[in-house]
């Protein structure tokens, strides 16, 4: 039981910076559904962030092939598609960071 809370404590507090992270780098409306500027409370904590880091990214390498498909189509979302691109370079890059645990 005691080495349950230890795991549970450690995998919250790794969500925790990484969503602080993502919020402090300014890429948080690219990782979850941005906040509406009508409504006073946050959206999402730091901890929602840090839990669909690993989701949005996952989604981005499973969707590479269908993204590229549609920009050959589409053209003019490219550089909507290229803002997402840093996004995600900057989200990469706040696992190498000497704050992450992990």
């Amino acid at each position: 039981m005691n080495i349950l809370l230890v795991v549970v404590a450690i995998a919250y507090t790794s969500a925790m910076i990484h969503g602080q992270n993502i919020k402090s780098i300014g890429i948080q409306k690219y990782v979850a559904r941005p906040e509406t500027s009508s409504n006073s409370q946050r959206r999402h904590s730091s901890f929602y962030i840090g839990q669909h880091l690993h989701n949005w990214l996952h989604l981005q390498q499973l969707c590479q092939q269908n993204l590229s498909e549609l920009l050959q189509i589409n053209r003019r979302w490219i550089l909507h598609y290229n803002q997402g691109q840093r996004a995600i370079e900057l989200a990469l890059s706040s696992f190498q960071s000497p704050l992450s645990p992990c």
